[in-house]
This record gives structure tokens, sequence and C-alpha cells, in this order.
């Protein structure tokens, strides 16, 4: 997991951290503060028809920024792997678990090909 450590101060008013978790942390537990941002990057095929997707959230905890991007690698070629990524913002305090599940839009009903999850205190 990569920490971003809080490192400007505003009116003595810390700004947010970003701290950015990709499949390593799959199952982790991340304590935040309000205003702190969560970035998820997982790799995905999305020339194979998978996608990340959000299966669950408390949104009066986290929220979604934005949609989710993808980041192709330099020289991308056709089905080659890529990075999705998605922001979450801390807005209020209390816990959440983080679900994203890795699917074909097409296969509803079917279980996922991948599941990543993070349980995000905000204090």
């Amino acid at each position: 997991m990569l920490v971003i450590p809080v490192v400007a101060v505003a009116r003595g008013v810390a700004q947010a951290s970003t701290v950015t978790v990709t499949s390593a942390d799959n199952g982790r537990k991340l304590t935040l503060v309000r205003g702190d941002i969560v970035v998820v990057a997982l790799a995905s095929t999305p020339g194979a028809g998978f996608g990340w997707k959000v299966a669950h959230i408390d949104r009066n905890v986290m929220r979604q920024v934005g949609k989710p991007t993808l980041v192709q690698p330099p020289r991308p070629m056709p089905g080659a792997p890529a990075t999705q990524i998605f922001r979450f913002n801390a807005v209020r305090r209390g816990s959440t678990r983080l679900d994203l599940v890795y699917v074909r839009p097409w296969e509803a009903g079917l279980p996922p090909a991948r599941a990543f999850w993070v349980l995000v205190r905000v204090r």
C-alpha cells in the first residue's frame, strides 16, 4: 500500500492525504480521516470484456469521485492488460467495506472472476 503523507498545512488545518491501494492490499484495513482520498488501482483486461465495478460501499461514509478511468500501458496491444483506477472520498466518520468485483457486464448472474475489498474506518 502506498501512503502519501500529509505535507501541506493551510491556516493550521492539514490537507487531505491520498492512499493508493492495489490488489496486494486485498482484505486490508484502512484508517482515514474525513477528506482523505482512496485511489484503487487494479489490473484489468478490457479487451476480454472484463472490468471492475463497485459492488458495495456505504455512501454515508465514502463516496466515489467521478467515473473510473483506464490507464493503458505505454505501448498498448490488443488484449494487453491495463489498470482501472477508482477514486473515493472519505466524507463522514464511520466504517464501510469497499467491495469491487471483476465481471463481464453481459454475464449477469455469474459469480465474479475476481473480487477485491478493503475495510475502511473514517475517524
